[in-house]
């Protein structure tokens, strides 16, 4: 289902030099990793393409957060078999040597919807690891 993944690194390292990090870290890394993918996902949606009558391509993005009590990742994206050739486009040259059109590109120009959510959510990301930071100072005094 990755189509925009992001992930934390080195929470394993940190986890294990202190104990106590699982239970006071645990809920606000979750909550990050959250905020992140559901922001991905709505501004996903926004920018899907909706065909006349159809909508399943926007529907079906969706999110998903790592196990564990401390998550490592998260991704937004969807399952639908023709969403790739949506995003990265079907861009190829008609062979047919009968065709009018010979040499001349065919197919579906890319429309990069969850590339483009992910880009746009990206100040947002600052943002909510700022919120993140300032709850983990706040547990540590």
């Amino acid at each position: 289902m990755a189509d925009a993944e992001f992930k934390l690194e080195g929470i394993e390292e940190l986890v294990t030099k202190n104990g106590r990090l699982v239970m006071e870290m645990g809920p606000i890394v979750r909550e990050l990793l959250t905020k992140c993918a559901l922001t991905v996902e709505r501004k996903a949606k926004i920018n899907a393409p909706v065909s006349p009558g159809g909508g399943r391509l926007r529907s079906s993005i969706t999110h998903q957060v790592g196990p564990g009590q401390v998550p490592e990742w998260a991704e937004a994206g969807t399952n639908v078999n023709y969403a790739r050739p949506v995003e990265f486009g079907t861009l190829s040259k008609c062979i047919d040597p009968g065709s009018a059109n010979k040499g001349r590109p065919g197919g579906m120009e890319p429309r990069q919807y969850m590339a483009r959510g992910f880009k746009e959510s990206e100040p947002d990301f600052e943002q909510f690891v700022d919120e993140a930071t300032k709850k983990i100072e706040e547990t540590w005094q």
